[in-house]
């Protein structure tokens, strides 16, 4: 998970990269990359104090239960209004 992180500031990174010339000046441009691969490095090696991996699982379990739970409702309501046609 932390690598699907990284590529994503590495993705936004090489987006910062391909900007058309737009009245940036070459030191803003580099400091913006400067500061996206920062940013890429404290991820990295802030990974063993905050396991973002841990956060990102736990994150998706819950949201998962919440999936579950609602179509679980949803299909209890269909079933409810199927029994409600017949008597």
């Amino acid at each position: 998970m932390t690598n699907l992180l990284v590529g994503f500031i590495e993705l936004l990174k090489g987006w910062v990269m391909k900007l058309p010339e737009l009245g940036i000046d070459s030191g803003h441009l580099s400091s913006m990359q400067f500061a996206l691969s920062a940013v890429v490095d404290f991820i990295v090696k802030a990974n063993f104090l905050v396991p973002i991996d841990t956060i990102l699982l736990l994150i998706s379990i819950k949201y998962g239960f919440r999936l579950i739970k609602f179509t679980i409702f949803i299909a209890n309501w269909v079933i409810r209004r199927i029994a409600d046609i017949i008597p």
